[in-house]
């Protein structure tokens, strides 16, 4: 038995014809944009904010947005991008956060140092004050192993790892992200909007990690085969990539936040077959923080 393991935030499959250029306007644009990778230039809040005021540190309407190279309650973003995959696929199928806009989903499991937010459209969604916000604008995770459809097929026959695998089709989706976008607004101000090409300074590349033996009945347990091969009962050779925000605490109020972006379609570098899709997120969603 084998299974197709792409996915994305907003939950869905990303089995559509990869030969098929969704979203014609985009199909022209330049897919070679590169990946940013933290420890490069430091990007500011105040570098990318686009709103009309701004308090005394250089944030608008106190919306911080944290360094792509930050640590943050001890771990990099990127770290804390693996455990948001944990949290997301580790949820049950039936109410998982990537597709239901429903509390218990958005809040399962969602009670940590860092608040996760998903793809699940149009939530509303009760934000713990004083809580660092994680959420992804676009991205893609992918997991490869004995059992497992290769996304790029034939690619261990020439010689690579799974964990290569792994790693070159995150690789190859973050350098075909051609836009990524996130905004802000509260009572009818724009406080926060990032968008490309300066949201390309926000890659989180994981590298390969664990992301865990999975749950019964989980948004995972369903992408990959039942049972798993032993050599890989922890899925230890995934990875993902994307262009991901980690916002600082927000004041208390009612917030509403937009996000989303596009990929072109992913074709195997040495065979130029097409083995992915292009396919474009878009996610509203409101926010109420703390008590206001």
């Amino acid at each position: 038995m084998t299974s197709r393991t792409l996915l994305d935030s907003t939950g869905l499959f990303q089995d559509a014809d990869p030969s098929a250029q969704a979203h014609e306007e985009q199909g022209s644009a330049n897919s070679g944009r590169g990946p940013q990778h933290a420890g490069q230039q430091p990007v500011r809040a105040d570098d990318i904010l686009r709103a009309a005021d701004f308090d005394g540190r250089g944030h608008a309407h106190g919306i911080q947005i944290e360094e792509p190279d930050a640590v943050v309650d001890g771990k990099t973003i990127a770290e804390w991008t693996e455990d948001w995959w944990r949290w997301a696929l580790q949820a049950p199928s039936d109410y998982s956060s990537l597709t239901s806009p429903l509390p218990r989903a958005t809040h399962l499991n969602n009670d940590g140092k860092i608040f996760f937010i998903a793809g699940g459209p149009n939530a509303t969604i009760t934000v713990p004050a004083n809580t660092p916000i994680l959420f992804p604008m676009i991205n893609l995770f992918d997991t490869e192993g004995p059992g497992i459809q290769e996304e790029i097929p034939g690619f261990v026959e020439r010689g690579g790892s799974f964990a290569d695998m792994a790693n070159e089709v995150a690789d190859l989706f973050q350098n075909n992200i051609v836009d990524a976008h996130a905004k802000i607004m509260k009572d009818g101000k724009t406080l926060l909007d990032v968008h490309s090409p300066e949201s390309a300074k926000f890659a989180e590349e994981s590298g390969t990690f664990a992301i865990g033996t999975p749950n019964r009945g989980s948004v995972l347990a369903n992408l990959v085969p039942s049972p798993l091969d032993p050599s890989i009962a922890n899925l230890p050779f995934t990875s993902s990539s994307g262009d991901w925000l980690m916002l600082g605490r927000l004041a208390p109020g009612r917030y509403t936040l937009e996000f989303g972006g596009t990929s072109n379609a992913l074709s195997d570098p040495q065979t130029a077959k097409p083995f992915l899709g292009s396919f474009t997120t878009e996610t509203t969603d409101t926010l109420i923080v703390g008590h206001p």
